[in-house]
């Protein structure tokens, strides 16, 4: 009953290049799925998925592939007040692929 959502700011694309490169064909291979609205486009997210309940269906799913993280980085938020107890950003050290560091 309350409403929630994560927001995703940058992807790293292991599969699929060729189709995200045709939606945006311009973008070098770092910022195709950096940022949200880049992120978005790329993946061909649009307003028709507005109010879609992602947790039914089968258009998203998550597949271990025995990858492990070495360390997670938890940060503030990008243009968030500071509130030192609230770090509600994370992100792999070291990848390329994070929108802002």
């Amino acid at each position: 009953g309350k409403p929630g959502a994560v927001l995703i700011r940058a992807l790293e694309p292991i599969f699929g290049i060729e189709l995200l490169q045709k939606r945006r064909p311009q973008a070098r291979l770092k910022d195709l799925l950096r940022g949200p609205a880049r992120l978005t486009k790329t993946l061909g997210i649009d307003r028709s998925f507005n109010r879609f309940d992602i947790t039914k269906g089968d258009l998203l799913y998550f597949e271990d592939d025995g990858f492990r993280v070495r360390e997670i980085v938890e940060t503030h938020r990008i243009g968030v007040p500071l509130d030192p107890r609230d770090k509600f950003r994370y992100y792999i050290a070291g990848n390329p692929f994070v929108s802002k560091k």
